[in-house]
């Protein structure tokens, strides 16, 4: 249930600054928020999983195991397809498997995509999105968040 709730208050934050944004009718203004909204929507992907992650560890496991686990998600960043899924297999195989298999190719371009323009913007080049293109890698981003919450609780 705690999982659920940060989750939620995670998302609704991107939620708002999605929606605050919208109305921007300056194209250099809403460039700017499009490349922003990108890093945002890649840290949201990154923070889920680690929540998921942390809150299924805590709930079965010893607390020195769960304090290891807390300590190492802390490195989990530029979470492309591959390296979700392999951070997935290496807590247990099936959900390596569930994850590749329900994934889509749009919400698969969606996180490399996502990744990617972070990396670039973080690093000062300059990128080509739009609002509405990150719009929609983040709704393939809450999907996927969503995804992975059943498979790891199920």
């Amino acid at each position: 249930m705690a999982t659920n709730i940060s989750l939620h208050e995670i998302s609704s934050r991107l939620d708002r600054v999605f929606e605050s944004s919208r109305g921007i009718e300056d194209d250099e203004i809403k460039s700017h928020y499009a490349r922003y909204l990108c890093v945002l929507t890649s840290g949201y992907l990154e923070e889920s999983v680690k929540i998921i992650i942390r809150a299924y560890v805590s709930q079965r496991t010893h607390p020195t195991i769960s304090n290891y686990v807390d300590s190492s998600t802390n490195n989990i960043t530029n979470l492309k397809t591959e390296k979700l899924s392999k951070f997935l297999n290496s807590f247990n195989s099936e959900w390596k498997d569930k994850f590749e298999t329900t994934l889509t190719d749009e919400e698969k371009d969606s996180i490399d995509s996502v990744v990617a323009n972070r990396h670039q913007i973080a690093h000062g080049q300059n990128v080509g999105v739009s609002y509405i293109r990150v719009n929609d890698w983040y709704k393939n981003v809450k999907k996927v968040v969503e995804k992975v919450s059943v498979i790891v609780n199920s």
